[in-house]
């Protein structure tokens, strides 16, 4: 699998931790590597690394295991308890 094939299995997830549950997971990874494009012109390893930020969020379709989101995304706040 390529990375832009990765990528594209992104807009199978639903990441409840997001607030713009609107837009594609997708689209949050261009938006991100564009913006840091513009801000770091010169920094390709940066402007990568905001691209594929999000990609173990792969995890949690069936085909890659399906693991829990709180395992996947790190937002444990909403399961954890405290006494």
């Amino acid at each position: 699998m390529s990375i832009w094939e990765c990528c594209e299995l992104l807009n199978e997830v639903v990441d409840e931790s997001d607030p713009d549950l609107d837009e594609p997971q997708i689209q949050h990874l261009l938006q991100t590597a564009e913006a840091i494009r513009k801000d770091y012109p010169n920094e390709d390893w940066l402007q990568l690394t905001a691209l594929i930020h999000d990609l173990g969020k792969v995890l949690l379709l069936p085909k890659f295991g399906e693991l829990p989101q709180w395992a996947v995304v790190g937002d444990t706040s909403s399961r954890v308890r405290f006494r």
